[in-house]
């Protein structure tokens, strides 16, 4: 009695069957007479292999945050922030152009308090990374020596920031905007 299963194509019988003849058949469908149907599926346009997959995932991902992050940092500027204890502890807080390592001529004449004199000097100006050439909103006290106050010679007003330089901040609309709101709120 021999009965066939078309699944695997496999011929049973009664008889004995040696090993090697087992073996032979499980790796030789077609001796037997019968035909082994493998389904044949179409190929998409486009594979990835599973192992490349999360690679692109990754790299993708990566490539849309740095993105994010260079949108951010064009359209995001970093906004100047003046110092208010700073500001109300200043003598004056002036305008003026840095000409040197010390020097500050006056760029704007509604906060130019030096009616005397076009050019001043700041003897701690070095200490704020200020670069020549450019202008700044600078609040200033007057240097006092050992002999008392030293005519034409002021200091930036330092902060109260533990280890902190003194701070100027380069001039802009918005600058005056927010020195205005702190002289008008004491």
């Amino acid at each position: 009695m021999i009965s066939k299963t078309p699944s695997i194509g496999i011929t049973k019988s009664t008889s004995a069957i040696s090993i090697e003849d087992l073996a032979f058949r499980e790796h030789s469908p077609k001796i037997m007479n019968s035909t082994v149907e493998t389904p044949v599926a179409a190929e998409p346009a486009v594979v990835i292999p599973r192992s490349r997959l999360p690679a692109f995932l990754v790299i993708g991902l990566a490539m849309a945050w740095g993105l994010v992050l260079l949108l951010l940092t064009l359209f995001t500027a970093n906004p100047v922030t003046l110092n208010r204890g700073q500001i109300l502890e200043s003598q004056w807080v002036i305008v003026g152009k840095v000409t040197g390592a010390d020097k500050v001529v006056k760029s704007d004449p509604a906060h130019w308090p030096f009616q005397d004199r076009d050019e001043i000097r700041i003897d701690n100006l070095k200490d704020t990374g200020a670069l020549i050439g450019e202008i700044y909103l600078i609040p200033l006290i007057p240097l006092i020596g050992k002999e008392g106050l030293v005519p034409g010679s002021y200091l930036v007003t330092p902060t109260r920031l533990p280890e902190f330089p003194p701070l100027i901040y380069p001039m802009s609309p918005d600058a005056e905007q927010q020195l205005q709101k702190i002289i008008e709120k004491p």
